[in-house]
């Protein structure tokens, strides 16, 4: 397997209850592969 190019580990966005807001996590991942990342870490430790 062979990495290259820019791998972000991501936070996981809450919404003002607490629950996943899973629709901000879908859009911020597609805009950063949009703008040229290769892959994306979630669940990363931040």
């Amino acid at each position: 397997m062979k990495w290259n190019g820019v791998m972000p580990a991501i936070t996981t966005p809450f919404d003002a209850s607490g629950a996943v807001d899973h629709a901000f996590m879908a859009q911020h991942a597609q805009w950063m592969i949009d703008n040229g990342c290769t892959g994306i870490v979630a669940l990363g430790s931040l």
